[in-house]
């Protein structure tokens, strides 16, 4: 019986050494077909011309690219790349792109665009990509960009998400990638969805100093910061061509990577069944054979990712307590290794949390998938706090967040944008709380902020509520809050007027085609004009901001008689819709006042607030409790022969000059 027991331990332990030296191999496996899988590979069927060292190759599908490499696509229409996986690079006919730098293994590449035209899909890849053009260091992130590059300009244009645009030294020698937090960095600009810019290399050449002290203001007007005509999208057919590839590939890596999670299955189904139990012994044996700690550690690590991945298969099939709880699992026991190992183990849990966060980039706000996104984000946060990333971690989740807020402006969800939005400014407002005494140091990530909101605003009707503004003013009063006083903030201020003023014209727009609630239209002008009259500014430059409201705003004094003319906007008899209401108020009326006289208008009522949110009325701090003073006006709707008829509350103070309350951030001097 000794012999047997004897015999049977030997056959373990050797099965163990065994199971060891296999996993060691496998790693090792995993490892090379990772670098193989990231190397940048051609796709196109057609041949591609390559200059290599000075020598002309030819390279067919399939084939890799090597540092240092220059493509020329010549006449060949559509030349794709393939890098990291699900990474698309693609040129058209007479461009030329040199591969600068690549490390397959960390999936690090630098590209520069010398002519031509290329599109970057970098949606669903977790590479580190820089594409260098006119001096122009484009930072995608996880983004789709289309750079179009002549001798002295580039056209850089967001087509997904956000991006930034990098200012470097013309002569800029690549090292290696880098993102705009770094030292050869000299300014940097977020580029939103849908927005474009064009660097001239002349300017940066010649400039280079005084473009390093910049302020967003000024750099926009240097640039050429404007929307991109989206026509140009369906004109172009090389552009139509692009946006139909990144539809189809978009389908395929989302029907693959769920196909992953779910043909993975669960490993464990419960933390106390069997299989559990000894894989976790097998672990412990495996880690008693082996004499380093440091692959004790990664082998620890790499056990806990199963908790991971069956978190992923829960969340997709609608077990959020239980996946909550393996995430739970996964989060507790990497805190104990990073206790135990050190710092090193957990740059490597980090970087896995921020891994698997990208990864989920297929994931839309809608899935199911959606809450375990949400959840690493959160974690990952918490991973970085105390660290120097901590803050700039923060403000990139923030950013996430604005896509999703974006996703759900586009598909029309007004609830589900409240909350998402909601849910965004609670994040933004703790970081103004929470780090205030050190916030002055990230003004630019403020900044990124406003003007990420600038383009949700001035893209989709559902975000003029009242409510919607306030929130994005006090965003706009923290960023103006943490600039010293001087030209450069008297610049800033210029430019968010600029952006109010375009904020009026557009609310007339939506407010004419239906979209928005004459209420909080109403009150949105006096917010934003009574808002606009408290920026304090230099006499000269109040003036000409004065100006510059009554030249672009010339015919809005009609319009603000319309919109608080209860008699027109409410009444069918005038016009069937609000425009033609609108129409046959202007033959009525015949005089317009100025923008001047609406502004005395809106001013006129600084002695009496109204509380919007109870519709109270009120003269002074003790009257607060008297009755809102409305009117009932029935109005009569005609909807397919069907007349419905219903009250509209109107308030005869609708000029009153609103209490708005936003929070100010005043970092320590």
């Amino acid at each position: 019986m000794y012999k047997i027991l004897h015999k049977l331990v030997i056959l373990i332990l050797a099965i163990a050494v065994f199971g060891v030296s296999l996993l060691y191999e496998s790693n090792f496996s995993v490892t090379e077909a990772k670098k193989r899988e990231n190397q940048i590979i051609v796709g196109t069927e057609v041949s591609v011309n390559v200059n290599r060292s000075g020598q002309n190759v030819i390279l067919r599908e399939g084939d890799v690219l090597q540092e240092g490499d220059i493509i020329n696509t010549e006449d060949v229409a559509m030349t794709e790349l393939f890098f990291s996986a699900d990474g698309r690079l693609r040129l058209a006919a007479d461009s030329r792109l040199l591969l600068s730098y690549q490390d397959a293994e960390n999936s690090e590449f630098v590209f520069q665009l010398l002519d031509g035209r290329a599109w970057l899909n970098n949606r669903f890849s977790n590479a580190s990509v820089n594409l260098l053009a006119s001096g122009a260091l484009i930072e995608p992130g996880q983004s789709i960009v289309y750079v179009e590059k002549d001798d002295d300009k580039a056209l850089i244009y967001s087509h997904q998400s956000y991006l930034y645009v990098n200012f470097v030294e013309v002569n800029y020698v690549v090292q290696g990638v880098i993102n705009y937090t770094s030292d050869r960095v000299v300014n940097s600009l977020l580029l939103p969805q849908g927005a474009q810019v064009t660097i001239f290399k002349s300017k940066l050449e010649n400039n280079i100093d005084t473009i390093a002290r910049l302020l967003f203001s000024k750099l926009i007007k240097e640039f050429q910061y404007s929307v991109f005509d989206k026509t140009k999208l369906r004109s172009d057919d090389w552009l139509d061509q692009n946006t139909e590839l990144d539809d189809a590939t978009s389908i395929r890596i989302v029907n693959e990577r769920l196909s992953r999670i779910r043909d993975r299955g669960i490993e464990y189904q419960d933390l106390e069944s069997l299989n559990y139990q000894i894989d976790q012994k097998m672990n412990e044996f495996a880690n008693f054979l082996t004499f380093s700690d440091e692959k004790i550690a990664q082998r620890n690590l790499e056990f806990l990712y199963s908790y991971l991945f069956d978190s992923q298969y829960l969340f997709d099939t609608g077990k959020k307590e239980k996946a909550q709880n393996r995430l739970n699992e996964f989060e507790s026991r990497a805190d104990a290794l990073i206790i135990e190992y050190g710092s090193d183990l957990k740059r490597q849990y980090d970087q896995k949390l921020l891994e698997e966060f990208r990864y989920l980039s297929f994931v839309s706000p809608n899935d199911s998938l959606y809450g375990l996104k949400e959840v690493l984000a959160d974690m990952y946060i918490e991973s970085l706090q105390g660290s120097d990333n901590e803050i700039d971690a923060k403000f990139a989740i923030l950013s996430d967040q604005i896509n999703t807020i974006n996703f759900h402006a586009s598909n029309n969800s007004q609830g589900l944008i409240k909350s998402a939005f909601e849910s965004y400014m609670s994040d933004i407002n703790s970081i103004f709380v929470n780090h205030e005494e050190n916030l002055d140091q990230y003004v630019d990530l403020v900044q990124q902020q406003n003007q990420l909101l600038n383009n949700l605003f001035s893209k989709y009707a559902d975000f003029y509520r009242l409510d919607f503004f306030k929130s994005k003013l006090a965003v706009e009063n923290a960023y103006l809050d943490l600039l010293d006083e001087g030209q450069d903030k008297y610049e800033e201020i210029q430019t968010i007027i600029l952006q109010r003023i375009n904020f009026l014209r557009r609310l007339q727009e939506y407010f004419l085609d239906g979209d928005v609630p004459t209420i909080d239209a109403q009150n949105i002008v006096n917010l934003l004009i009574n808002e606009t009259d408290k920026l304090q500014l230099p006499s000269d430059v109040s003036v000409a901001v004065s100006k510059l409201f009554n030249e672009r705003l010339r015919d809005f004094g009609i319009f603000h008689q319309f919109l608080n003319s209860p008699g027109y906007v409410n009444n069918s008899q005038k016009g069937i819709t609000l425009r033609d209401r609108f129409e046959r108020f202007k033959l009525e009326q015949g005089e317009n006042i100025s923008f001047e006289e609406v502004r005395q208008e809106v001013a006129a009522m600084d002695g009496r607030e109204l509380d919007y949110e109870q519709g109270i009325l009120i003269d002074d701090e003790s009257d607060q409790n008297q009755e809102a003073l409305i009117d009932e006006e029935r109005i009569t709707v005609n909807v397919n022969d069907v007349e419905t008829e219903s009250i509209n509350e109107v308030d005869p103070n609708l000029n009153k000059t609103p209490r708005v309350r936003v929070p100010r951030v005043r970092p320590q001097q």
